[in-house]
């Protein structure tokens, strides 16, 4: 360990006022602490540095007592001699003892060590003429400060290494300060004293590592010992060695060379037989199979081992192929013949094997239900890897699946038709209903659904290949074959329901008549199709085909059924009801209607356009209604034309009928009507031939309202010159000034065809034609809206043909009062309209 002197401190460099590097505070090394007072009898004593520092210490070092004192025998020389060095150093620093104070004694380590004060700058007094002399030295001290700060605070590249070192020798001298029992104060004293106590500490470490060094090298003694005394005979050894060497070169040199050559030639001879027999031995294990194979392969179980020893015959047999290369072909057909046989009963074995493992299947299922295999189950490997193999043999392997479909066949069909075998003992079987015929064509459908999902689970779980799977190698040119082999077994098993399903829901589809539950039986139909095809059933299989065939059927008789339904209207009487409401018929045959149009917006949009088009709305809604409806509306009232009661009664009859197919037909005017233009405007027809005939109405009832109070022909006369409802005030009546010379202008000849008829028939009209004429129209809102219409109409007609004739003749307006008698509020009181309506 290196320890800082004053000689290395003075060799740095001084501080350069520039620096920015700050020295850590530290104690001043004070030179001149000591007075010159005193005599030189009163002699140095150095403390005791190698004993202990106070009482503890000696109480705690009993046990070491021994080696203790060995240590102080040791170093009480070098203590004398730092003594004396004291000494002299303070007589050349001409300090006084004279003047030294009284200093209290410091504790020693034992009660016989040697006494000594240590004096401090505190308590040491200097006499003045000695400080003015020692200023150079007390620069001295603040240099040795900020040198020693700068060393221990000096980072630079160039010094770090020894800086580190000098850190760590001092953190190590820090953890060991227990042991080497070391007074930190003393130590640490930046006077003279300091100085010696470390180099006594120097000491001692120095010779402690000393110590430890010649343990090592006692401890290499003994293995030295034994180096040094075999070393003569190994060199013994080399020696004769050598000598044998050179008496062999010598030899040989002398000898002839004949029995080498021959040595060496029947080497060559017997390492050319040996390459021989390798090769024969690499040709019999590449071209033939050992007695044990062969006993494998005749008499052993079909297994894994089984297969590595068919791969081996299969690479024989590759392997044969180049020997027909050679001049004589003879040994390579031969070989390929017997390989060929070899391979040909491996086939067979492997094909009993698939089918005795079929039938352990078959018969585990019936005693413990179906169940599937564990991809990492060994005899599922091996059933894998056997009918990988099989594929490269297409007969057997054709037989094999013809094997598997008849026989999972017959399972699935005896299940299916089990289920219609009344046995009370087992669970209920399906029976036909005929309150329920979709049920059972549901229970059908569920069954089968059911048989195939079990089916598909049992197929997948055995001959469905993982051709990415590293367990099991598929050899490229049979991918083809195993590829999609399990959808293929599931479709020709599932082959054999499709007669049995067809002839069980056949029989529901030809009977069935209501339209209703056709759609709902094609809709299952169809939805089962789409639930067999998830299931890996192909579209052009037969049991999807059948169905198919059947949804068409259930589709195609739903218009039969309506079609049916009018040809039958042709038996039956045309007489109207005395209420003048729709027939019957109509309104069972719009109720089928809406009840199929109600069971279509449940339904999936797509699915019942295919039943609900153009076509079908058509035949059942817009050409009954052209063809039929009106046809027998027509025909049950023959004196329309000419009558203007029949007439009136053909339009109420009419609104009736085209009001309630409006009304039923209304709230599927957003799903039904709305699949395209053509389709919307079958309603649209109906509204607008609804709306003409409720104006046929209204103008039938006015004519009738007018004739009934002598003013009709008037009100033509008045609308072929101008309109009436066009007057807005009395210029407009100017219009009408050419109607004077119309003799039935005159007065009174209009109080003659006016004055009576209107006093008669106004207080009884509106009861007239709200309870008599309008009584039968079965919608509230259109009678209300006639009505309202035709005594709107009267009494407008009424205020200005009153007033147009006050304004052509003015004189006479009290004649004109007399017979036009109501007053405009009178008029409409008597006629049931509201005074501002009526403004």
């Amino acid at each position: 360990m290196d320890f800082l002197e004053y000689h290395a401190l003075a060799a740095l460099d001084a501080p350069n006022e520039t620096s920015q590097e700050l020295p850590e505070p530290s104690s001043t090394l004070n030179l001149s602490s000591f007075p010159t007072s005193g005599t030189e009898e009163d002699a140095f004593k150095l403390p005791d540095l190698i004993g202990g520092t106070s009482s503890n210490n000696n109480s705690n070092n009993n046990n070491n007592n021994n080696n203790i004192n060995n240590k102080d025998e040791e170093n009480r020389n070098l203590y004398d001699k730092m003594t004396h060095y004291a000494n002299l150093s303070m007589k050349k620093l001409n300090i006084d003892d004279a003047r030294v104070p009284t200093i209290p004694t410091i504790p020693t380590r034992e009660a016989s060590s040697s006494q000594f004060v240590e004096p401090t700058r505190a308590k040491l007094s200097l006499p003045d003429n000695l400080n003015n002399r020692n200023k150079p030295t007390d620069a001295t001290d603040v240099v040795l400060s900020k040198k020693l700060s700068k060393v221990l605070n000096d980072y630079s590249l160039s010094n770090y290494q020894s800086r580190s070192q000098l850190r760590k020798s001092l953190q190590s001298l820090e953890r060991n300060r227990d042991k080497l029992n070391i007074d930190e104060k003393r130590l640490i004293n930046p006077g003279y004293l300091g100085i010696l106590e470390r180099k006594s500490l120097r000491s001692d470490l120095e010779n402690e590592l000393l110590k430890d060094h010649l343990t090592v090298l006692e401890e290499f003694r003994p293995i030295v010992r034994r180096i040094n005394r075999w070393s003569n005979s190994v060199n013994n050894i080399k020696e004769t060695g050598q000598q044998l060497v050179e008496e062999t070169e010598a030899d040989q040199s002398n000898e002839d060379d004949s029995v080498t050559d021959r040595v060496n030639q029947l080497r060559a001879d017997a390492k050319s037989l040996e390459l021989k027999k390798q090769l024969l031995i690499a040709l019999r294990d590449q071209f033939t199979l050992n007695q044990l194979e062969d006993d494998i392969i005749a008499n052993g179980e079909v297994d894994l081992e089984f297969f590595k020893i068919v791969d081996k015959a299969l690479q024989i047999k590759e392997r044969a192929t180049y020997l027909l290369a050679l001049p004589s072909s003879r040994a390579g057909s031969s070989l390929i013949s017997q390989t060929n046989q070899t391979l040909s009963f491996v086939n067979k074995k492997v094909f009993n094997h698939l089918v005795d493992f079929l039938h352990n299947y078959e018969s585990n299922s019936q005693l413990l239900g179906e169940r599937s295999f564990d991809p990492d189950d060994k005899n599922f490997i091996l059933f894998q890897k056997s009918l990988i193999y099989l594929s490269n043999d297409l007969e057997h392997f054709n037989e094999f699946l013809k094997r598997v479909t008849s026989v999972r066949s017959k399972s699935v069909l005896d299940e299916f038709l089990s289920q219609f075998d009344f046995n009370p003992k087992d669970s209920k079987p399906i029976l036909l209903s005929a309150q329920d015929p979709l049920r059972y064509i549901g229970d059908v459908l569920a069954n089968i659904h059911s048989s195939i999902a079990n089916e598909a689970d049992f197929v997948k779980s055995l001959f469905k290949f993982q051709l990415d799977d590293s367990a099991i190698t598929v050899p490229q040119f049979n991918k083809e074959y195993l590829q999609g082999l399990d959808e293929k077994l599931l479709n020709e098993t599932v082959q054999s329901l499709a007669n049995s399903c067809r002839i069980r829901v056949e029989q529901i589809v030809n009977f069935e008549e209501d339209p209703v539950v056709n759609l709902e039986i094609a809709r299952l139909l169809n939805l089962y199709q789409l639930m067999f095809e998830r299931k890996g059933i192909r579209r052009n299989s037969a049991l999807i085909s059948n169905l198919h065939k059947l949804e068409c059927s259930a589709r195609g008789k739903i218009p039969e059924y309506y079609v049916k339904f009018l040809k039958e209207l042709a038996s039956l009487p045309v007489e109207p009801s005395d209420d003048l409401l729709p027939p019957d018929w109509l309104s069972e045959y719009i109720g089928k209607i809406v009840d199929l149009f109600e069971v279509y917006q449940q339904a999936n949009t797509e699915e019942s356009h295919k039943v609900i088009d153009l076509a079908f709305l058509q035949k059942v809604v817009e050409n009954p209604i052209k063809d039929i409806l009106i046809k027998r509306i027509q025909t049950a009232f023959p004196l329309a034309k000419k009558n203007e009661t029949s007439r009136f009664s053909s339009l109420t009859m009419q609104i009736n009928c085209f009001d309630l197919i409006k009304t039923r037909f209304q709230p599927f005017t957003t799903t039904v009507f709305a699949q395209d233009d053509q389709v919307s405007s079958i309603f649209q027809m109906i509204e607008n031939r609804l709306n003409s005939l409720v104006s046929q109405l209204l103008e039938l009832q006015q004519k009738l309202l007018f004739e009934n109070t002598g003013m009709g022909l008037y009100y033509n006369l008045f609308n072929m010159i101008f309109p009436v409802t066009s007057v807005q005030d009395e210029l407009d009546y100017d219009m009408y000034l050419s109607l004077c010379e119309n003799p039935l202008m005159d007065l009174s000849t209009i109080e003659k065809n006016v004055h009576e008829k209107l006093n008669t028939y106004i207080p009884q009209a509106l009861t007239d034609v709200q309870e008599n004429m309008l009584f039968k129209l079965a919608s509230p809102t259109i009678a209300d809206y006639i009505c309202e219409t035709c005594f709107s109409t009267l009494s407008l007609f009424y205020v200005t043909f009153r007033k147009v004739l006050m304004h052509l003749y003015p004189e006479q307006k009290e004649s004109v009062q007399r017979f036009l008698n109501f007053s405009e509020q009178e008029f409409n009181t008597l006629v049931g309209i509201d005074q501002g309506n009526s403004e």
